[in-house]
């Protein structure tokens, strides 16, 4: 009767052949002790059969987590924001400015107070009635004043107006492994490792290749409010360094 049934299982398994998969060995084992069959062997011959079973199971539903856990990771390194944007005159001055501010190049307050000095240097020279001291702290403080206005009104200006590629339009692409440039006149793809700082304000971007080397994204040229949430992930897991200013 067991020699009946362990032949039974043995055909089957010939014929459908699912057992064989799971159990490679199981038609030669079954096959060898089916001369010395008992009961006891059938049924240990039914548990290592459901324990192979098993740690198939068990490992078809390991590679499948980790195939899903592979796709969620490579869905989210391929996370992209296109922008397309032209700088505008007055956009760039506003930007540059506060550079300098944030940079304390020049403080928010040094023209009053250089316009004070300024006035109490004239005031100074005239009483002094033009004495050597006085001329002299007089035209310091009138260099320094011309100075500072040229940097903070002027020299962004000028920057603007004589740097071409302020006026060319731009067509970016960042993606977590590297930012994708198009311009009229070039074409390129720079890592994110060469920037070492982003600085945030209400509406720009400031990314630092050195202390005072920037790259300029203006916020206005993000679609929608997602972009710039994708934007800003993408950069934090590649810049480490983020500074907000006013």
């Amino acid at each position: 009767m067991i020699t009946a049934q362990y032949n039974h299982i043995i055909q089957a398994n010939i014929k459908h052949k699912n057992i064989g998969i799971i159990c490679p060995t199981f038609t030669v084992i079954a096959r060898t002790i089916n001369r010395y069959s008992n009961d006891h062997v059938l049924i240990m011959l039914n548990w290592l059969c459901a324990a192979a079973f098993f740690s198939a199971l068990v490992t078809l539903v390991a590679d499948v987590w980790g195939n899903f856990l592979f796709l969620r990771v490579d869905i989210s390194l391929m996370k992209s924001v296109g922008l397309i944007f032209r700088y505008t005159q007055n956009e760039y001055i506003k930007a540059e400015k506060q550079f300098l501010i944030a940079n304390k190049i020049i403080r928010k307050y040094d023209p009053i107070i250089a316009t004070a000095f300024l006035l109490f240097s004239m005031a100074y020279l005239f009483l002094s009635q033009f004495g050597t001291f006085s001329i002299v702290f007089s035209a310091i403080t009138l260099i320094v004043l011309i100075l500072g206005s040229f940097i903070y009104f002027c020299l962004p200006f000028l920057k603007f107006k004589h740097t071409s590629k302020y006026h060319q339009e731009y067509a970016l692409v960042f993606t977590n492994d590297a930012i994708r440039w198009k311009t009229p006149s070039v074409e390129s793809e720079l890592k994110w490792n060469i920037y070492s700082e982003i600085w945030v304000s209400n509406d720009f971007y400031y990314l630092f290749q050195a202390p005072r080397v920037y790259t300029l994204i203006p916020k206005r040229a993000f679609a929608k409010e997602e972009d710039m949430q994708t934007f800003e992930e993408i950069a934090s897991s590649n810049i480490k360094s983020i500074k907000h200013i006013v």
